[in-house]
């Protein structure tokens, strides 16, 4: 069970798949550094065609570094397959880094809690090291199943 931080103020972006979750983050992250907030964490864009996602990139917000976080092509060695997705398991290492190292940003935005997190894996370590420290504005993209999960979590029931 987690405790949430007391001044920890959590905002949730719920959509299902391709809904703009992403594109509403990064106006929102435009916004925040335009008044001289400092904003940490990710985005996980796809470049190319927005209909046809075969790849999605991890987008480190405070130093623009992208690298592959999941693709429809099995691409790594120790790949960790989810519905059509294969994602390398050094990413979530390099996820949950970006998460705790941002903790002294005015906002944090994590793009998104999926499935693997629920499973306590991939960016969950992050994000439950930022509800126990964390003392600003945490931004959580998530899909509409996941968002009585991650309530019940937030308010310590899970």
């Amino acid at each position: 069970m987690s405790t949430l931080h007391p001044a920890c103020r959590i905002i949730l972006v719920i959509g299902p798949k391709n809904s703009g979750k992403t594109s509403y983050l990064r106006t929102i992250q435009d916004r925040a550094q335009h008044r001289g907030l400092t904003v940490g964490g990710f985005l996980s864009v796809s470049p190319g065609n927005m209909l046809n996602k075969k790849n999605y990139l991890l987008h480190a917000i405070q130093t623009g570094q992208e690298e592959l976080l999941a693709s429809t092509t099995p691409r790594f060695g120790q790949a960790i397959q989810y519905c059509e997705y294969y994602f390398d398991p050094k990413i979530f290492d390099l996820g949950n880094r970006i998460l705790m190292s941002s903790i002294q940003s005015n906002m944090i935005i994590l793009d998104e809690f999926g499935p693997l997190e629920k499973q306590q894996t991939g960016f969950y370590p992050g994000f439950n090291f930022l509800l126990k420290h964390y003392k600003g504005i945490l931004i959580i993209a998530l899909r509409p199943r996941l968002q009585s999960y991650l309530r019940n979590i937030i308010s310590g029931q899970q």
